[in-house]
């Protein structure tokens, strides 16, 4: 079982209209999301923190962010994971529209003509797992590839065969998978 505990730290970003429970929200739908392919991951909130996420300071802090950094001991096991902003981050450009990840088919575009935060952390989570960024034409699907799809996109909420594998891979398991998006 690999069990991450974490903190959220809330903030929206600079000028964004960004509610502080929808960065909560969205980080906890994401976690969810690579829970439900994989019962040995277990993400536990550990509540919130006005800390800034940053690296080796011993805390796993998750905020809205597009950049992950993970410290590893010896035997690969997680020490900590941060979830952290980047510069791109910082605007009005962020908004959560949740959906129903668990169907057939994935979650369809939002036509909010904005970067959709739930589609960016459930890749970002896929890294705190281990997962790299896919860069390949035919991974351009999946949840893993590198580049989003755009505004109002959330192709990534819902795992592909691909990321699946890929999990898979590092925590071996006999459970059933959820939904797949299949291009």
């Amino acid at each position: 079982m690999a069990v991450i505990r974490f903190h959220v730290n809330p903030t929206p970003p600079t000028g964004s209209r960004l509610p502080p429970q929808h960065v909560h929200d969205a980080i906890q739908e994401a976690t969810a999301v690579w829970e439900a392919a994989n019962p040995r991951l277990d993400f536990r909130f550990e509540g919130f923190t006005d800390r800034e996420p940053r690296q080796k300071d011993g805390f796993s802090d998750f905020s809205y962010g597009s950049s992950v950094v993970v410290n590893r001991d010896a035997d690969g096991f997680i020490i900590e994971a941060d979830i952290i902003r980047t510069a791109a981050d910082t605007t009005d450009s962020l908004t959560y529209t949740t959906c129903d990840w668990r169907r057939e088919g994935g979650c369809a575009n939002s036509g909010s003509g904005k970067v959709e935060v739930l589609d960016m952390l459930v890749h970002e989570v896929g890294h705190v797992v281990g997962l790299d960024d896919l860069r390949t034409e035919d991974a351009r699907q999946l949840t893993m590839y590198t580049w989003g799809q755009g505004p109002g996109s959330r192709q990534r909420v819902t795992l592909g065969r691909g990321d699946l594998l890929g999990l898979h891979t590092l925590y071996p398991c006999n459970c059933a998978p959820p939904p797949v998006y299949e291009p």
